[in-house]
């Protein structure tokens, strides 16, 4: 449940503890609530999945309408156009490789019935291979306690 809550935040903001404001990823790192690091993985997430999230609207943002509207600056979003620059922080559970999340989705299978991507998976049970689908999950870890590191760019 720790786990699906803290993957929830990058979908529907972070709420500021102080003043109970839903915030959007960046709105919570520039004001201390979550590292910096972990604000840009929650983009990441956001962008690859259709867009970037702005707690006090309804849809989602391309990267140009979030630049546009100023919730992100153009080091932001240079920084989330550039793909190859993304963290390989996933364990591929069949070739054993580190892959980044946009990796990980194209490897994805999805389920018919639920929508769900599911990546694939092997399991050996005796004689036989049984190729299993396991959902993504994509999991930094906030803490409600500020950072105050220097930002490396404004959201």
């Amino acid at each position: 449940m720790h786990k699906l809550l803290h993957a929830q935040k990058a979908f529907t903001g972070v709420e500021d503890p102080e003043t109970k404001e839903r915030l959007s990823a960046c709105q919570a790192a520039e004001k201390g609530w979550i590292p910096q690091d972990s604000a840009m993985r929650y983009m990441q997430a956001q962008y690859f999945t259709g867009g970037l999230v702005d707690p006090s609207k309804t849809g989602r943002l391309t990267v140009e309408e979030a630049l546009a509207t100023n919730m992100i600056d153009e080091e932001a979003a240079k920084s989330l156009k550039d793909e190859a620059s993304f963290p390989a922080e996933l364990l591929d559970p069949i070739t054993k490789e580190m892959i980044t999340y946009k990796q990980a989705m194209d490897r994805c299978h999805k389920d018919v019935t639920t929508g769900l991507l599911l990546l694939p998976a092997i399991s050996t049970e005796g004689q036989h291979s049984i190729i299993l689908h396991l959902p993504i999950q994509y999991h930094p870890q906030p803490s409600l306690t500020p950072h105050k590191k220097p930002h490396t760019f404004r959201c």
